[in-house]
């Protein structure tokens, strides 16, 4: 390896900037030396990485990385944004079984019971409420939440002095 002592600090991580790094004071992660300059940079691999690559205006950019390690840390760093990004990718709801497919919609139609209500809504181009995976959390709906809170008086201090 090229960065020196890097199989005793690097054993277990995955993070290819503690192969260029070392621990500055052992116990302590957030201190790191560089193996090409010997800076110590403090805010952890983090901030060794723009320490190597040079990206960052907070961390002073190591003058003597080879641009081969360089390279290899800006790899790293695009492949670790882009797999954060596809995993906050929302799924379809289609793919869970809550689309607006026909047989759904028959089925909230003929669970409505009512036919104005069904009639009312098709007469102005929508589609029925359906249920979805986030009615799970929330039990009430806006208008329930409104009905409640129009029936529900705010007690007065008058009032509450004398109870």
């Amino acid at each position: 390896m090229e960065g020196g002592t890097s199989e005793t600090t690097s054993k277990g991580r995955k993070d290819p900037a503690w192969n260029y790094s070392r621990m500055a004071y052992p116990p302590r992660t957030n201190d790191l030396v560089c193996n090409f300059c010997s800076r110590i940079i403090k805010g952890g691999v983090y901030r060794m990485k723009y320490h190597f690559i040079g990206g960052d205006t907070m961390v002073t950019p190591c003058l003597k990385c080879p641009p081969p390690v360089r390279q290899e840390i800006q790899e790293y760093m695009g492949r670790k944004a882009a797999s954060s990004v596809s995993a906050n990718i929302v799924p379809d709801l289609e793919d869970l079984g809550y689309g607006n497919d026909e047989q759904n919609l028959d089925e909230v139609d003929a669970s409505k019971g009512s036919k104005g209500a069904s009639n009312k809504s098709a007469a102005l181009g929508k589609t029925p409420k359906q249920k979805g995976p986030l009615n799970v959390y929330f039990a009430l709906t806006p208008d329930q939440i409104s009905k409640k809170a129009k029936t529900s008086k705010q007690t007065t201090i008058n009032n509450a002095c004398k109870k």
